[in-house]
């Protein structure tokens, strides 16, 4: 770095947080941009070592987590999100970064507990209170929750958002509950208008393909689903969708593509989704493969067990697992 970018990095920094800053988290930074996210980890996790009081420590940690996500570490990232939400708790990021790690891997009311929490400190806005919606919704309930969310959500003065992004999300937590209600037609006005964008959110998608699915229409919804797999970056939530569409919807199932999707659900969200995993398992006793069936079983009701309340098939997953373990005995 030259010396005129250095003296401008380091002016940006104290005009910001009236401190200097840390040269590992400055190098950790380049590297993140760049993309080599280990090297990344070793810096940002120097700088927090040497200067564990930082001012900017909760950026530190926050870059550190998202390095960690990427690399697959989904325990390590998870672990520093929590640490960010307890230092900061009227950090709105903080608190939204751990509700969305939350969700990824499959904690949806957990996901919903961490913004309701939140939410008593930090004032709503379209991204909090979009997530907050959909974890309560992704979870089904409580009702309670749910009404609590949608009552946050309709409060949102959505002329007053700076990114566009956050009201497609919230509208399109808003479309889900419609559905969820059996609004279907007015949940299609939302969501038909949502998806047509060239840029929309796969929760819109999501959200269209739970119409198109309650409506029969299994083709088009998959359609929707393959269209979130592709804006999603990832995000476990479509595949799980797809799968299951492949394992439950007559006569459209697809037993290998059900075994294919769900692996890449349970190894996006690091293989503590206990519904990506009981889809797994699922898929494999269809097949025949009752011995990987039973174990990948056990490991979704290991995980579910661990929920804050608990895994919301958790009655299906236990008569799954009883089924195979009386199937293997004989």
């Amino acid at each position: 770095m030259s010396i005129r970018k250095t003296f401008k990095v380091y002016k940006r920094w104290w005009k910001t947080r009236r401190t200097l800053p840390v040269i590992s988290w400055l190098r950790a930074a380049n590297h993140y941009k760049s993309g080599n996210y280990h090297k990344a980890i070793q810096l940002y996790s120097k700088g927090l070592r040497t200067h564990p009081q930082h001012p900017a420590r909760l950026c530190a940690k926050l870059d550190l987590a998202f390095c960690l996500l990427k690399v697959g570490k989904f325990k390590e990232a998870g672990e520093e999100l929590l640490q960010c939400a307890r230092l900061s708790p009227d950090s709105r990021e903080a608190q939204l970064r751990l509700a969305q790690y939350e969700l990824l891997t499959g904690h949806s009311l957990q996901a919903a507990w961490t913004l309701r929490k939140a939410l008593r400190v930090i004032s709503p806005d379209a991204a909090t209170s979009a997530s907050f919606l959909w974890a309560a919704l992704e979870h089904g309930g409580p009702g309670y929750l749910i009404d609590e969310a949608n009552s946050i959500a309709e409060g949102i003065d959505i002329s007053s958002e700076k990114d566009p992004r956050n009201v497609t999300r919230l509208r399109a937590a808003q479309a889900r509950a419609l559905i969820a209600r059996r609004l279907y037609d007015d949940a299609r006005t939302i969501l038909t208008e949502l998806c047509s964008q060239n840029q929309t959110c796969f929760e819109a998608l999501v959200a269209y393909a739970e119409l198109l699915f309650a409506e029969g229409n299994v083709p088009h919804a998959r359609q929707q689903l393959r269209r979130a797999i592709m804006v999603s970056a990832g995000h476990p939530t479509p595949f799980t969708h797809l799968a299951e569409s492949y394992l439950r919807h007559s006569p459209y199932e697809d037993l290998d593509s059900a075994i294919q999707l769900s692996l890449a659900a349970c190894q996006h969200s690091g293989w503590m989704s206990p519904r990506a995993m009981h889809i797994l398992a699922e898929s494999y006793y269809h097949i025949g493969d009752k011995t990987s069936a039973l174990m990948i079983a056990n490991k979704a009701k290991l995980v579910g067990n661990k929920l804050l309340g608990s895994y919301r098939d958790v009655k299906s997953l236990e008569r799954l697992i009883e089924h195979l373990c009386q199937s293997t005995l004989s």
